[in-house]
């Protein structure tokens, strides 16, 4: 369904297919595609609604552009990649629409995800690609793919935050899941 074939100095090499179509890319740096993959995943989900929609984004070949939009309607994901000959000018080549199991598709991009984290290592990561690996939300995509809401927030108290509130998570529960993740 989804692997990444390949990062190198700025730029990231991978593919998506489903039952009849498949797309590769090989995107550059100028936008942060596996950041961006994985927001409009969560928020595709419904599990994040701040900040307004990030289920939709834009991933640079060069000059070349294409919008990714996902959406996700009882678990079925809807993935639409419109395809420009470069940003300026907004002219569509071409349209590609893909369908997905949600939790199928999760499952395949965390396995890549995984693989790459085996790879390349998180400095090594940010090395080649010059992001620093999203581990939070690495961490969520994680969370809603076993379903289990482990990632719950508590509350740092004033008091305790020298009178700011603040939400903290369980960093032992989320070492925990990342070592158990890259062990399998």
């Amino acid at each position: 369904m989804f692997q990444i074939l390949r990062i190198s100095s700025g730029w990231i090499m991978g593919e998506m297919q489903d039952d009849s179509l498949k797309h590769f890319f090989d995107y550059s740096y100028i936008n942060d595609f596996v950041n961006d993959l994985m927001l409009a995943l969560i928020y595709a989900h419904g599990d994040l609604t701040d900040d307004g929609p990030k289920n939709t984004f834009v991933a640079h070949r060069e000059p070349a552009t294409d919008i990714w939009e996902l959406e996700c309607e009882n678990d079925s994901l809807h993935v639409v990649i419109k395809s420009y000959k470069d940003f300026e000018s907004k002219k569509l080549e071409t349209v590609k629409e893909f369908h997905f199991d949600y939790f199928e598709f999760l499952n395949s991009f965390l396995e890549a995800m995984t693989c790459i984290l085996k790879k390349y290592g998180l400095l090594g990561y940010r090395e080649s690609w010059s992001y620093e690996f999203p581990v939070s939300l690495y961490l969520k995509l994680i969370d809603i793919y076993n379903s289990s809401n482990d990632m719950k927030f508590h509350i740092v108290s004033e008091e305790d935050n020298l009178g700011a509130e603040a939400v903290k998570t369980d960093i032992q529960l989320e070492m925990k899941i990342l070592e158990s993740r890259l062990k399998s």
